[in-house]
Parts: C-alpha cells; sequence; structure tokens
C-alpha cells in the first residue's frame, strides 16, 4: 500500500509540473511573436526534462537495476498521456506520436539510470 500511495504522489507532482511546464510555454507564445516551431521545441524540451528529472528521482529510490525504475516511470506516464489522448483528441495514429513518446520513455530510463548511479 505505500508503494501506491507514493507512486500516486510522483504522478501529482507529474502531472503538476507537466501543467506548469505548458502554462510557461503558454504564456511565452502568448506574449511574445515566436514562431510555432520554437514553441513546439521548447514544450518537447520541457516534457522530456521532465521525464528525466522524474526518472532520475526514481533511479535514487531503486535498490538496483535503475532501468527497469526508469521503464516504470516511462511507462506509466505514457499510458496515462495515451489514455487522455485517446479520450479527448480520438485515435490517431501517426509515426511522429510513436517517436515523442519513445524519447519519453527513453528519457525516463536515461533518467533513472544516472540517478542509480549518483547514490
Amino acid at each position: 500500500m505505500k508503494n501506491w500511495k507514493l507512486w500516486l504522489k510522483e504522478a501529482g507532482y507529474f502531472a503538476v509540473t507537466v501543467l506548469i511546464i505548458t502554462l510557461l510555454v503558454s504564456t511565452i507564445s502568448y506574449f511574445s511573436n515566436m514562431s510555432s516551431k520554437i514553441i513546439t521545441i521548447l514544450l518537447l524540451l520541457g516534457v522530456v526534462g521532465t521525464f528525466f528529472i522524474f526518472g532520475y528521482r526514481a533511479g535514487k529510490r531503486a535498490s538496483s537495476k535503475g532501468y527497469i525504475a526508469g521503464l516504470k516511470i516511462g511507462i506509466g506516464a505514457v499510458l496515462i498521456m495515451l489514455i487522455l489522448s485517446f479520450i479527448f483528441f480520438g485515435f490517431r495514429f501517426k509515426l511522429s506520436k510513436v517517436i515523442y513518446y519513445v524519447v519519453l520513455i527513453l528519457s525516463s530510463i536515461v533518467g533513472s539510470m544516472l540517478g542509480i548511479n549518483k547514490k
């Protein structure tokens, strides 16, 4: 039960962090005349950074095999993102989305591998 509480707490922190990054990028987009490509890149870097940081934190808590901890965090967050995307936007399979989600999972795996080495 303790692990579920910890996982839900981390998922909440993760969701709040992604929402704050999205809000910041949206505010920057609204008040500046940056191109949409730059805004998209900023948003991508923010989300990838968030996956990396939460993977790093999971790796620091793991006792061994940090990549498994990062894989759990990455797949869990991506599944939630996929479910919400399907509910709100419908099913649209694109190769770019698959690459995006794979990059997010890899980011959390790399973060957790670094986290377990920095114990």
